[in-house]
């Protein structure tokens, strides 16, 4: 009798400890998105003896990179720790580059990358998730007269139970921006207008 009663307290304390704990991690979210795109490309001359200047700009209406919605409360937003088009930006540049681009500054070909899109929305409730990534990008290239553009999207999803996690959350997105840059870059068309379009 002692002993069943002992167990029934110890059952109820950690019960109590387990759902408190639950309840703090669901609580808790963090106030800056990490976005470090990086993309793995072989070295290759795909720009050889190209040059242009390499712009990224920033179009959404909204510059939060996570949005979680919950039942009983406010949406939460969160946005990148650094500017996205600046991380973006570096990432770019520097396929780019090792795909055999000069980037110059001073060059009359220019290439525009747009944020069109890039935001995960969660929405939260005590006992599951769903997420839903998207991310749409527009490149333009102009050199002399003739001017090339086209939109790369990209779209994923996710759910599970309790609280999404937000480290698994920044990973996953910054393969699909990662993925996405790349596909920017090694895409044949654009790399095509930019060999023969290409102010010299």
């Amino acid at each position: 009798m002692i002993k069943t009663s002992y167990f029934r307290r110890f059952f109820a304390i950690g019960t109590v400890i387990a759902t408190s704990a639950i309840t703090t991690a669901c609580n808790t979210t963090p106030n800056a998105f990490i976005v470090t795109p990086q993309l793995h490309l072989q070295t290759n001359t795909h720009y050889s003896g190209q040059h242009a200047s390499v712009s990224v700009e920033d179009m959404r209406t909204a510059h939060h990179v996570l949005e979680i919605i919950k039942d009983d409360s406010a949406a939460h937003i969160v946005t990148s720790r650094t500017p996205l088009q600046t991380d973006i930006a570096t990432a770019f540049s520097a396929g780019l580059k090792k795909s055999g681009l000069d980037v110059s500054p001073t060059s009359e070909n220019q290439l525009r990358l747009v944020i069109n899109q890039a935001k995960i929305t969660v929405k939260q409730s005590l006992s599951k998730y769903a997420s839903r990534s998207v991310i749409r990008l527009t490149a333009q290239f102009s050199g002399g007269e003739k001017t090339l553009t086209k939109t790369f999207n990209s779209t994923t999803t996710s759910n599970g139970i309790l609280k999404a996690d937000m480290a698994v959350l920044e990973r996953d997105f910054n393969q699909q921006l990662s993925s996405l840059l790349t596909q920017v870059v090694q895409d044949p068309e654009l790399q095509q207008f930019v060999q023969k379009n290409s102010v010299r």
